[in-house]
């Protein structure tokens, strides 16, 4: 028996499928559906594999096997099964309604829940981000013409209340951003961002130790920031790095978030044709994400954010969601940023950019269900309360 953890990486997994016997399509499905633990279980009957692979279907898990099982030809198999804490929660405790022949199995996934406990990603401001918690990224923009509140906090003292307002209401991390990145925006310059968040970042940090993370591609704009004050860099061109970003973050040995983007704000809703959108994405941001890893040590402070709305269609956007937990499979922490986007209300003809809060809460429920650890949101009030409605029905009582 083995226990494969969060961090091992897809084209192993897809090789272990491929030597017990799996079908090519039988891969594919498989790999898709990669969640945080995959425990593989050798030479066991094939009564026994049957049952477990029926169970991790059940409990919203699964499992691989050869094709031979699947046709009943042979008596004994190796079988991996993946899952969550929550599904492998949910299988032994049906396995233990089953007599005492599933007794051994259901030991192993007693002891993965048992010693599998949180593990920190990284620390800022003495405050811990663990890996089994979903955290609030309050969204601040400073800029004249974001697509949801362009021109609201474009001055000093407004944008100081509203990051205040935002800590208060329970925001784990401030995000903020001083260049639009909805689709056709045309670039600032380097002053303008500078002047637009360096002020404000040293005002937040004068009145608060809530961790700030700099939404910017420009690595002049991010060293002034970590300078400021700011704990967290939020990148948006996840395709490619320049060397002296590269240089800001081994100074600062900072969290990253490394987001995928095909092209720029103003050309990106060209560049959609993908042949397979969840491996392409990351395929596409792994050269980026394999530098950041030889540079930090640690896959904990690399957080990957799929980019819905950016260079996406919306079946695209909706795909993503879906499937959040394939990204899992690159051993870091997930971001999910889809409050109040286009493709919302495309979907269901909301064009009131606020009246799309309701639908971004239903997806940030999905995520956080789906393992994703940071969720970007303009409504924190919102997310907060639904966070706490989820603790309080015991839905995601292990992420929350």
């Amino acid at each position: 028996m083995k226990i494969f953890r969060g961090d091992l990486q897809y084209p192993l997994m897809r090789k272990n499928f491929q030597n017990i016997g799996c079908s090519k399509s039988g891969i594919d499905i498989i790999s898709s559906k990669l969640q945080n633990h995959t425990i593989f279980f050798e030479n066991i009957s094939l009564a026994k594999a049957l049952v477990l692979k029926q169970e991790m279907l059940v409990s919203g898990g699964d499992a691989a096997l050869s094709e031979s099982a699947i046709k009943g030809d042979s008596k004994k198999q190796d079988i991996y099964l993946t899952g969550s804490k929550r599904v492998f929660k949910r299988v032994a405790t049906r396995l233990s309604e089953q007599g005492s022949w599933l007794n051994e199995e259901r030991k192993v996934l007693e002891n993965l829940l048992y010693s599998t406990t949180q593990k920190m990603l990284f620390k800022v401001k003495e405050r811990k981000f663990m890996s089994d918690k979903t955290y609030i990224m309050g969204i601040l923009n400073i800029t004249p013409d974001s697509f949801s509140d362009g021109g609201k906090y474009d001055n000093l003292e407004s944008a100081l209340v509203k990051a205040m307002e935002l800590e208060e209401q329970g925001a784990d991390i401030i995000d903020i951003g001083g260049e639009s990145s909805r689709p056709g925006a045309k670039e600032v310059s380097l002053e303008e961002e500078i002047q637009r968040v360096i002020p404000l970042i040293k005002k937040i940090r004068e009145e608060s130790k809530i961790p700030i993370s700099i939404d910017t591609y420009k690595p002049e704009v991010a060293r002034q920031a970590m300078e400021a004050g700011a704990d967290i860099i939020n990148y948006i061109k996840g395709y490619s790095i320049d060397s002296k970003m590269l240089d800001v973050v081994e100074e600062h040995e900072c969290p990253f978030v490394l987001m995928h983007m095909r092209g720029t704000p103003e050309n990106m809703q060209q560049k959609t044709d993908y042949n397979a959108l969840m491996g392409d994405m990351i395929s596409e941001i792994t050269p980026v994400y394999d530098k950041l890893v030889d540079l930090l040590g640690n896959p904990g402070k690399i957080i990957i954010d799929p980019g819905i709305g950016f260079g996406k269609t919306v079946e695209d956007n909706w795909k993503i969601i879906k499937e959040l937990q394939t990204l899992k499979v690159m051993g870091s922490p997930v971001l999910l940023g889809a409050s109040r986007k286009s493709f919302i209300g495309k979907t269901f003809s909301i064009d009131n950019i606020h009246e799309r809060d309701i639908i971004t809460s239903f997806i940030s429920q999905f995520a956080i269900q789906s393992g994703v650890n940071f969720i970007r949101v303009h409504n924190v009030e919102l997310h907060k309360k639904l966070i706490e409605t989820m603790i309080y029905m015991g839905v995601c009582d292990d992420r929350v």
